[in-house]
């Protein structure tokens, strides 16, 4: 299993470069990797991609040790748990309108313990090596997945300061189509 960087990085304030992926075809990504990206976000949004293609995708980015983020269609759990699930190392909230729902991803994407309130379920899937790797998973991956919202709506807009202030989320990015 890698050693996951993306949310380091982000905490650190260094400056990242990276792109977006919306073709089916996973040899985008594994180019795309392979050229030297920081990370790929993979949309699950605007795109007619599935669960499975968006595994594909994070598959052909490890083999060049990047970092998958997928942009999910809506802030749900189960979406959340499925893309984590398929080896993200970070998730990508659309329409995040307050500090109440950035706290509901931040939750979603945690595995329950003392101190996270995650609410994140268990599945034995390609993150984890099936099972194989789970208990190494827990302890240091999942840990340090990052979660980043978008700001997409005026009801965000008015919220900001709180979106940002919650615990967990590690970064934004502003729509500006959807403010429009």
């Amino acid at each position: 299993m890698r050693e996951p960087t993306l949310r380091r990085r982000l905490a650190s304030g260094e400056a990242t470069v990276g792109s977006w992926v919306t073709l089916a075809t996973p040899e985008v990504s594994e180019l795309m990797a392979a050229i030297g990206f920081d990370w790929l976000v993979v949309d699950a949004e605007h795109s007619a991609l599935s669960t499975r293609d968006v595994q594909d995708h994070l598959r052909a980015m490890a083999v060049h040790g990047c970092p998958g983020i997928v942009r999910l269609a809506t802030n749900d759990p189960v979406r959340i748990k499925r893309a984590l699930d398929a080896g993200a190392e970070g998730i990508m909230v659309p329409m995040v309108k307050s500090a109440t729902e950035a706290r509901a991803a931040v939750l979603a994407a945690r595995y329950p313990s003392a101190t996270s309130g995650g609410t994140r379920g268990v599945g034995l899937a390609r993150a984890q090596g099936y099972g194989a790797e789970f208990p190494a998973y827990r302890d240091r991956f999942a840990p340090e997945i990052a979660v980043i919202v978008m700001i997409e709506h005026v009801d965000a807009v008015r919220d900001v300061d709180a979106i940002l202030a919650t615990d967990g989320v590690d970064a934004s990015i502003i729509g500006p189509y959807d403010l429009s």
